[in-house]
């Protein structure tokens, strides 16, 4: 015995087949960034609307638009912004939380109904077209951030904050399919 230690074994990376890198905090420019920021705006603008609805004396078609709109957009917005922070932190406790949330949304909503009821000034097809739109808006929103994220994956750049941090979204592992097209021009039984 010498009085030197044997060296450590080096730590397996992350190339291995099989193995994965766990997520990290949201940072960069990728889906991870993109969907908190524009959910946190969704909040923080739905919570501007709904309180301007009840706030400003305007009339009855636009104040019933923006409680419509106010409500989805902070619905919407919440669920994104846990969506995306919580997969990112601990993606098994993500399916959890959404649950959680759902029903503190729907208890909210039905307090809503029942507790101080409809606002004597809401006009019920304003109300749902702000929200509709509203919804379809956010969809669109996500949809442009999920494809310049594939996108980039496609082209090999890499994507800091994917939401998928599997294997599947690597480089070094990735498979490429081939369609029976491409093949020798025979198709598979």
């Amino acid at each position: 015995m010498s009085g030197t230690r044997p060296a450590a074994p080096a730590p397996a990376s992350a190339e291995e087949p099989g193995e994965q890198s766990t997520p990290g905090p949201v940072t960069g420019d990728g889906y991870g960034r993109g969907v908190v920021l524009a959910s946190m705006g969704g909040v923080v603008v739905g919570t501007l609307l709904v309180a301007a609805s009840y706030g400003v004396d305007a009339a009855a078609p636009l104040r019933s638009g923006g409680f419509g709109a106010g409500l989805v957009a902070v619905s919407t917005g919440a669920t994104a912004l846990v969506s995306a922070l919580l997969y990112r932190a601990a993606p098994a406790a993500t399916a959890p939380a959404l649950a959680a949330l759902y029903l503190v949304k729907v208890m909210v909503f039905g307090w809503l109904l029942l507790v101080p009821g409809a606002p004597p000034w809401l006009v019920p097809p304003a109300f749902v077209a702000a929200a509709v739109v509203t919804l379809v808006a956010a969809m669109v929103a996500f949809a442009v951030i999920a494809r310049r994220v594939s996108a980039r994956a496609a082209l090999g750049r890499p994507v800091q904050d994917d939401a998928a941090p599997d294997a599947s979204t690597s480089n070094e592992n990735a498979t490429v399919a081939v369609a029976p097209s491409q093949t020798s021009g025979r198709t598979s039984p």
